[in-house]
């Protein structure tokens, strides 16, 4: 037990002291100064909000003396990439639902009628006509049939 004292009171040593390690995970600093000059013991609980704040805290090494087979800074790295994945596949996954509701069930055609503003073809007959220069839409759609080659 007190090799496992030993490698956790260097550890808080390395961190600056019991004041700012306590400081960090929202402790007493009085609790730390146990650990380091009364001997108390940390439980479980001390550890895991240490290696929650602390990306270097090894509580098997601290337990053990052996590194972890699996640092906390790898475990965070692959769990960060995870996350931008699954943020980009949900914003692709949003788009494609944007993209269905504005297109009308994925099929690219809409299921209901056209609806159009009240006036708006009368609009476009007059700037059509206005542009072209022709009295009615029907001598241009007979004008274009008969340019057409046969």
């Amino acid at each position: 037990m007190k090799e496992i004292m030993n490698r956790f009171v260097d550890w808080i040593n390395e961190k600056g002291g019991p004041t700012p390690v306590a400081i960090a995970i929202g402790k007493t600093p009085q609790s730390f100064y146990n650990y380091t000059n009364r001997g108390s013991k940390p439980n479980m609980q001390i550890f895991a909000l240490l290696a929650n704040k602390f990306d270097d805290f090894d509580s098997t090494y601290i337990l053990t003396g052996k590194k972890s087979e699996h640092p906390v800074e790898e475990l965070k790295k692959k769990v960060m990439e995870l996350e931008a994945e699954r943020n980009a596949v949900q914003s692709m996954y949003k788009e494609a639902l944007r993209n269905e509701a504005l297109l009308g069930k994925g099929k690219g055609v809409s299921n209901h009628p056209q609806v159009d503003r009240p006036g708006s073809s009368e609009k476009l007959t007059s700037i059509v006509r206005k542009n072209i220069g022709i009295a009615n839409l029907s001598s241009l759609s007979f004008a274009l049939k008969n340019s057409r080659p046969n």
